[in-house]
């Protein structure tokens, strides 16, 4: 639900619409919240590296029910994937919503780098956001999404999960870092 209070915030994991999904947070509020993430998170440091970048990965947490899932971001097809190892319909707009507030916070914290890379008019919120079901492998069970973010981000679209063993996976993990 959206709040009119001034000090209300949107942020990762906030819904854009309120409950009978008619309105949107208000431009000025989610400018002023974007700043603020951009500053406590240290974003800066990621200025000036767009034109380097051809992937962006993004671990998305859904608080609601404790389970991590990962928002791939392909640069030059203008597309964003939603690779989510336990996809549940009562929470797939909820993290679809929070996938295009995520790609609004990578519009502010390249700010300055889409325009000189890309030019007026490019933005991460004009994504397509997709689910590809034809590549997204289920998870055996309900603890295991973390290694599934991490396996996706080392393995975009390999068949890392062929013949998949929860504990071999954790152990591989743990060796590799």
């Amino acid at each position: 639900m959206i709040e009119s209070s001034p000090f209300w915030k949107p942020c990762p994991g906030s819904p854009l619409f309120d409950d009978e999904g008619a309105k949107f947070v208000r431009p000025s509020d989610r400018m002023t919240s974007c700043a603020r993430t951009h500053k406590l998170c240290r974003l800066a440091r990621f200025n000036g590296r767009l034109k380097d970048c051809m992937q962006i990965y993004i671990p998305m947490h859904d608080d609601v029910i404790g389970h991590w899932y990962l928002l791939f971001c392909d640069i030059f097809h203008k597309k964003a994937e939603i690779w989510d190892s336990l996809p549940d319909g009562s929470h797939n707009k909820k993290r679809e919503n929070d996938c295009h507030i995520s790609l609004l916070y990578l519009d502010s914290v390249f700010d300055d780098d889409i325009l000189s890379v890309f030019g007026m008019g490019w933005t991460f919120s004009s994504f397509s956001v997709v689910s590809p079901l034809d590549a997204n492998p289920i998870q055996p069970n309900g603890v295991d999404c973390g290694i599934f973010v991490i396996r996706h981000m080392q393995y975009y679209r390999q068949l890392w999960y062929d013949r998949y063993y929860s504990n071999v996976q954790r152990m591989r993990l743990a060796i590799e870092h």
